[in-house]
């Protein structure tokens, strides 16, 4: 049976302690060779913005259509509910995942914000689109790392502030600016 206790290095991840094929972390992790390779999350980043396109596009479909965004947003909780179900279920998980919510319990105000969070943005988009257009919508959404820059100096004094970084968030925020005037 695995142990969960306080990560030594204050990281405020759980180490979780017997055998390496009951770790909740093991359940996400790729192969090896994607794994080791230094540049994996730039492609899992870039793989997520052509499925959010995806997403967004169907999406404003749908919504032109006469799907209402509460109705969309609870079809995509629920196919998320399932798949992650599946994916749990399929590789043999499921204890390690409830241990690993159990040994959470010193961040379970964060794991709340990050729900209501994650829920409030996934229905605040729909609204935007519907009220819009996924094109749009989506410009505007991408304004999303400045505010992650900043929450995560705010909340957690974390920060990786460069050069790159800041004509990066320049570029963002003109690219907003110039999308908004545009399109009053």
């Amino acid at each position: 049976m695995e142990c969960l206790h306080a990560n030594p290095n204050n990281t405020g991840t759980p180490v979780v302690s017997g055998p390496p094929e009951l770790h909740a972390a093991t359940l996400y992790k790729p192969r090896a060779a994607l794994q080791n390779w230094r540049m994996s999350w730039l492609l899992y980043a870039l793989a997520a913005a052509v499925i959010w396109g995806v997403n967004y596009a169907v999406s404003g479909r749908l919504l032109e259509r006469g799907i209402s965004p509460q109705t969309l947003f609870l079809v995509d909780l629920i196919f998320g509910l399932l798949a992650m179900a599946t994916l749990i279920g399929l590789t043999g998980k499921w204890h390690s995942t409830f241990a690993e919510l159990q040994g959470a319990r010193t961040d379970i105000a964060w794991l709340i914000v990050a729900a209501v969070a994650a829920t409030s943005a996934g229905m605040l988009i729909f609204l935007s689109i519907q009220a819009k257009n996924a094109t749009l919508s989506s410009l505007i959404e991408v304004t999303y790392p400045l505010f992650t820059a900043f929450f995560a100096w705010a909340l957690f004094r974390q920060t990786t502030i460069n050069l790159a970084t800041i004509v990066g968030a320049a570029l963002i925020f003109a690219g907003v600016l110039i999308v908004a005037r545009g399109n009053r």
